[in-house]
């Protein structure tokens, strides 16, 4: 990614826009600073630290990706990924011409923003299992939700769907508060 933006720094608009796109998603996850904050935590493991916003969000992302279930047809945040990565794609094509370097944006960028996303759903099955515990009929079914998020993200399909059927049971729209708390933001 780096590479890229390097390639197509003519346009002082496209770092902006980087950075302005990362502050974005970090507050949407309410995670302000947080690939800096990462990055101060490995320099002072040892590890070198990137040097710029960009290199901060690649190198976070090509550690922590593949950890994650895929954005594909079995992924719990496929519509949410695409939209994501739609988004990113109509605010990126006017600043970086370049299609192939366009792509690798978009794919870091998405992925960024992907990762992110399971935070987002994280907290909200946290705060259903909140919801659901201060209601006696609701504890057994938050308590099951509660070990399976343990086993998160490796199992979020399973947890995002059990998720959903506790919400379901809820009264006061608890499924579409569910869902509202992992929209993509606008960019």
């Amino acid at each position: 990614m780096h590479d890229a933006l390097q390639r197509i720094l003519g346009s002082a608009g496209a770092e902006e826009l980087f950075e302005r796109i990362v502050v974005t998603l970090e507050d949407w996850a309410e995670l302000g600073g947080f690939s800096r904050n990462v990055s101060a935590r490995l320099a002072l493991r040892g590890f070198d630290s990137p040097a710029s916003s960009r290199a901060d969000v690649e190198s976070y992302v090509s550690r922590v990706i593949s950890t994650l279930p895929a954005a594909d047809n079995a992924g719990p945040f496929r519509e949410e990924f695409e939209k994501l990565s739609r988004a990113l794609r109509r605010r990126l094509e006017p600043l970086v011409p370049s299609v192939d370097d366009r792509r690798k944006l978009e794919e870091d960028l998405a992925q960024y923003g992907y990762i992110l996303l399971f935070h987002k759903a994280h907290r909200a099955i946290r705060d259903l299992i909140d919801r659901a515990s201060n209601d006696e009929a609701h504890m057994a079914p938050a308590r099951r939700l509660t070990r399976r998020l343990d086993a998160w993200p490796r199992q979020a399909s399973r947890t995002w769907s059990e998720a959903i059927t506790v919400a379901r049971n809820l009264s006061g729209g608890a499924v579409e508060a569910l869902h509202a708390q992992v929209e993509p933001p606008e960019l």
